[in-house]
């Protein structure tokens, strides 16, 4: 438990869980396509062209929605075919514990403007 307090620097950095935080939005947006396609696969040793990257592109408006504690699973890819399975509520679950842990951080972290 006390390693969690570091993520701020003991509630005097602002920056740390501020990029911790958007680095886990961008790695659990990847999870979420992944889980809506398990079949990317990587086309010869780069991603430019692949299946993946271009649902990336297009599903870019994901991610300001997953920035909103409130969104629901049902409205991230509204309007896409997308199966929406036990795995994808899981992870979302998953992210919103992250997403809240890290909130509380870096409003624990500007505290010290108040002061």
């Amino acid at each position: 438990i006390l390693l969690l307090g570091k993520t701020n620097s003991y509630g005097i950095n602002w920056k740390t869980p501020l990029w911790f935080f958007l680095g886990f939005t961008l790695l659990f947006y990847i999870l979420l396509l992944y889980e809506q396609n398990p079949n990317y696969y990587l086309e010869g040793s780069s991603w430019v062209g692949s299946e993946f990257l271009k649902d990336f592109i297009a599903n870019k408006k994901v991610i300001p929605q997953l920035l909103n504690p409130l969104h629901k699973v049902e409205d991230l890819f509204l309007g896409k075919n997308f199966p929406i399975s036990g795995w994808t509520y899981a992870l979302d679950f998953l992210y919103k514990i992250i997403f809240s842990f890290f909130v509380f951080q870096l409003g624990s972290a500007f505290r010290k403007f108040i002061k």
